[in-house]
């Protein structure tokens, strides 16, 4: 596919607009600090001539891309394998030439838990909670992970849990913040090869969806299970990656079952009410709520918004993180300054998008180079660019 590589390795930066994103000078900075003979830079490429664009890529010999918006969704038909994580979020973020193949990835799941089990550390550290008195408490006892977004990446999120340390479910929440879905399962860690699962593809359109059951999960009548058939549910990955290649409907009848496998709605009789609102996962508190976008909260309320803090069984000094939008940078508003002082109010610490982003350039770096970034070397970097 591709010619022989180029001496000087050089990645892509793809999208549409691109003005004001931070990669190519992230990326730049950190091959001069690791003394890497890297090059990036910025192209913004009109719609009608991606295709054209990311072939000339493979054919120059590039040693890969960074893919930004609206191209995310658009890679499958170059490439040889695409990670599990995106074709749960039905995006490819970062591809890389590596073992004579293309290969995609997502990064922003992974991201995500790493800013949270940072903080975390960095939180045990403060209190100067030994290791071994670490284990007798919250951190390593079962708990949940709350996504208030989209099915896609809580999907993403469940398969990422392989990579960090702890016993994570994610709970996702709807829009209305009203209903709630677990995720269970393990995780198959291999990455799916685009030209090898026809056969598999074919058998799961024959059983697209398996449920299996949690019975663990308490809710009062304001707050109940549901379906989510009625959902919007990752159009973009619908309409640019075939339900073939998503991980719900591909090898669903596959021994080693994925960890995006959906619970049905709990039957009556499992459900236990109170006088007052309330969800509770009886033995997996809550550790984190992951919020991805403000605007797709429209249907919630700030009312809403309280009696779901107010309810939710959180761990002790649980943590709200924010997901940075794809362009890389966030305006303040005032739904997010609302966000903010109402998890503050419930004494939920916050972890800001530019942590998040933070994380995410240095596992991008990583798996392009191989190099481990200096997490602080990165955040300086995008202070200085967003004017943070």
């Amino acid at each position: 596919m591709s010619l022989d590589r180029v001496l000087q390795p050089l990645v892509a930066c793809l999208g549409n607009p691109v003005g004001g994103n931070p990669t190519q000078f992230v990326m730049t900075r950190l091959a001069r600090e690791a003394e890497l003979d890297w090059r990036f830079f910025t192209s913004q490429v009109p719609p009608e001539l991606f295709e054209t664009a990311f072939r000339g890529i493979q054919a120059l010999g590039m040693s890969g891309a960074a893919i930004l918006p609206p191209f995310e969704t658009s890679l499958e038909p170059f490439l040889d394998s695409i990670s599990p994580r995106a074709l749960a979020l039905g995006k490819v973020q970062v591809v890389k030439w590596e073992s004579d193949q293309w290969t995609g990835d997502e990064t922003i799941s992974t991201a995500i838990l790493r800013a949270l089990t940072h903080r975390i550390c960095a939180q045990a550290v403060s209190a100067q909670v030994a290791p071994d008195a670490q284990n007798s408490n919250d951190s390593f006892t079962p708990q949940s992970i709350g996504v208030i977004g989209s099915m896609a990446l809580a999907n993403a999120l469940q398969l990422a849990l392989v990579d960090i340390p702890g016993d994570y479910t994610v709970l996702r929440f709807d829009e209305t913040l009203k209903h709630a879905k677990v995720l269970s399962t393990a995780a198959s860690s291999e990455p799916f090869s685009a030209h090898s699962q026809a056969s598999a593809n074919a058998q799961a359109h024959t059983n697209p969806q398996v449920h299996t059951e949690r019975s663990d999960l308490t809710t009062a009548p304001n707050l109940t299970t549901h379906s989510d058939s009625s959902l919007p549910d990752n159009s973009s990955l619908r309409n640019n990656f075939s339900l073939e290649s998503d991980p719900v409907h591909r090898n669903a009848q596959d021994s080693t079952q994925r960890a995006d496998l959906m619970v049905q709605p709990e039957s009556p009789e499992h459900s236990s009410h109170s006088g007052e609102d309330e969800l509770v996962l009886k033995d997996r508190p809550l550790r984190a709520l992951i919020i991805e976008r403000f605007d797709s909260l429209s249907n919630s309320s700030p009312q809403a918004r309280n009696r779901l803090l107010k309810a939710a069984n959180f761990v002790q000094q649980p943590f709200a993180i924010f997901v940075p939008p794809a362009n890389g940078w966030t305006e303040s508003n005032k739904d997010r300054s609302r966000w903010i002082e109402q998890l503050e109010s419930h004494g939920i610490g916050w972890i800001e998008e530019i942590e998040v982003l933070t994380h995410q350039y240095a596992i991008n770096f990583e798996f392009w180079s191989g190099y481990e970034a200096p997490l602080d070397s990165i955040r300086e970097s995008l202070e200085e660019y967003l004017q943070w």
